[in-house]
């Protein structure tokens, strides 16, 4: 564990799960074979699914999250994919046997840490020594460590409030900054923001929550602007009410006065949010988007 200043950063070796059946990929199924991708927030809830589904399409994945103990553990559980094929269905997909298994990797880190001086560049060696070649290169960025509030606004304390603050909005941006010029000298790259539905239609307790989902929106929209022509597109998330630890009191809070306002009637699942983030990875065409994962709520 590396302790400097008010910096806490801790580098978890590489995990290798034991290969199941399951974990045996296709090339139909390998859309992020040989691709790095970057997750906070990946030990839990909708971070931890959208890393299991990155690592299943064969894609590297680091996991950055803040409780050591839980990032250790989902590393190991990331699948390691095999390649299943013909030679020629292999070398026509750019791929051969013998090329070695995915793997996965931890970074332990307390976001709300700003990324400032030193501990900018602590974070900067931290992540080239995720990669085998000591590069600070990743192809897939997904932000999707964050904090929520649930209190009226005049109650809030200012540590708390610049605390999710940073969490939701500045640290997110830091990263982008920090991983863009790879991806730009690369000519590919995904961006993928975490958002909120309350972003759009505000919600009462929420408000420097919401503040910070509609931060990113606006950061997501003009980063698009900018870096399209160097083929990396950047992209929001906006889920709607998802039964995860975080939402979890809200939720129960509600009752079924949530359910009816939902037009599909149901909480939804990190799974399905899973599914919108690789859809984006796999797209080619679509960049500066909020796309809404709610059941229709609005």
């Amino acid at each position: 564990m590396l302790n400097r200043s008010n910096l806490s950063i801790s580098i978890l070796n590489r995990y290798y799960c034991k290969v199941s059946s399951s974990s045996t990929g296709t090339i139909s199924n390998l859309s992020c074979w040989g691709k790095k991708a970057l997750v906070t927030g990946g030990s839990r809830g909708i971070g931890k699914a959208i890393a299991q589904r990155l690592a299943a399409s064969g894609a590297n994945v680091t996991i950055l999250s803040k409780d050591p103990i839980l990032n250790k553990e989902v590393v190991s559980s990331l699948p390691i994919v095999h390649i299943n094929g013909d030679l020629n269905t292999l070398e026509n997909n750019g791929l051969n046997r013998d090329q070695p298994t995915n793997r996965h990797s931890g970074l332990v880190f307390d976001l709300s840490v700003p990324l400032t001086g030193g501990s900018y560049d602590e974070m900067s060696q931290a992540l080239k020594q995720q990669n085998n070649d000591h590069l600070l290169e990743f192809d897939i960025l997904v932000h999707a460590a964050g904090i929520t509030q649930n209190d009226l606004f005049f109650r809030s304390k200012s540590n708390d409030v610049r605390t999710i603050l940073q969490v939701n909005l500045q640290t997110p941006i830091d990263l982008t900054r920090l991983l863009l010029k790879p991806m730009i000298k690369k000519q590919w790259g995904r961006v993928i923001f975490l958002g909120s539905v309350v972003a759009d239609q505000g919600n009462r307790g929420q408000s420097i929550y919401s503040a910070s989902k509609a931060g990113l929106v606006g950061f997501s929209k003009s980063l698009s602007r900018e870096v399209g022509h160097f083929n990396i597109t950047s992209n929001v998330i906006s889920p709607g009410y998802i039964d995860t630890d975080m939402s979890a009191p809200y939720i129960a809070s509600q009752g079924e006065t949530l359910i009816e306002r939902i037009p599909l009637k149901r909480i939804g699942n990190v799974e399905e949010i899973a599914k919108a983030a690789l859809f984006l990875v796999e797209s080619n065409y679509i960049t500066g988007q909020v796309i809404r994962v709610d059941g229709g709520l609005w």
